[in-house]
């Protein structure tokens, strides 16, 4: 339970890390006229990281993922340091350097293209992992709509059934009434 509750909450601080590399890239994609690619990238890779991060705490949170998700302990921690470093190395130091920070990216564009490659491999290994949970799931339901479709059908017959007796015997009373 313990080991749940902490990859929930190493979970939620990956979506919390995501949302300020996502809102210091959008600054200063904003603060600049012509921004390179790779930032732009970082910032669109951040955002669907975030998305999948949010369908992990989904799954964690109702427990049908409970038991795969623990096989993410250890990419959970790398992602979660990654990003961390990446967002201590984006902090200004100094009064000069909080002024830059406006003007100038901190990393060459090797580095933040390299990262964000880094990132795409965790959000496929995420990606999968999802899928892996989901799949059971979306077999389940199937099955249940497949069986659903079966009753339904057997109702279709059963309410058919019932308008011929009733026109048999709607006849039936009519050629009686008749009679008598």
């Amino acid at each position: 339970m313990a080991e749940a509750v902490g990859l929930g909450a190493n979970i939620v601080a990956l979506i919390q890390l995501t949302a300020q590399l996502i809102a210091i890239s959008y600054k200063y994609i904003s603060g600049v006229k012509q921004a390179r690619d790779e930032i732009r990238n970082l910032a669109s890779e951040m955002q669907s990281l975030s998305i999948v991060f949010s369908n992990l705490e989904v799954c964690m949170q109702d427990g049908s993922g409970s038991t795969p998700l623990k096989e993410l302990g250890d990419p959970l921690q790398e992602c979660t340091l990654e990003i961390k470093i990446f967002l201590k190395r984006l902090e200004p130091a100094g009064w000069f350097a909080k002024k830059m920070t406006s003007l100038t990216w901190p990393f060459k564009e090797k580095k933040t293209s390299d990262f964000v490659l880094r990132m795409e491999r965790y959000k496929l290994l995420f990606s999968l992992m999802l899928d892996t949970i989901e799949m059971p799931r979306s077999k389940l339901i199937e099955a249940n709509v497949q069986i659903l479709g079966d009753h339904v059908q057997d109702i279709k017959n059963d309410v058919q059934e019932m308008k011929v007796r009733a026109e048999y015997w709607s006849s039936r009373c009519q050629i009686y009434c008749t009679k008598h």
